[in-house]
């Protein structure tokens, strides 16, 4: 079989597949997943602490959680995200 007839027979992968392939070459299945992993150990320590979860979440994949676990991780992001963001654009000057 020539590579014109492979062609021919192998459908196209989905957009989602691709997706799913580039997540496997870090070793993730979720654009979250990298993000999380991508996260310095203190900050994954913060958001964990803010979530209430354990120390032992620290170290592990986001695909290692379970799904309350995971919902009260992204939620906490969330809320830091919030407070944070009035602060965002102060300067040292303005934060006496």
């Amino acid at each position: 079989m020539n590579a014109a007839a492979a062609l021919k027979t192998t459908p196209p992968k989905t957009q989602q597949e691709c997706i799913a392939d580039l997540y496997a070459l870090f070793d993730e299945t979720s654009r979250g997943g990298v993000l999380w992993q991508k996260l310095d150990r203190p900050v994954r320590e913060t958001f964990c602490r803010f979530a209430g979860l354990k120390q032992r979440h620290v170290e592990l994949p986001l695909d290692k959680f379970n799904e309350l676990d995971r919902h009260k991780l992204l939620k906490s992001i969330k809320n830091i995200e919030q407070v944070a963001k009035p602060f965002s654009r102060l300067s040292l000057q303005d934060f006496k």
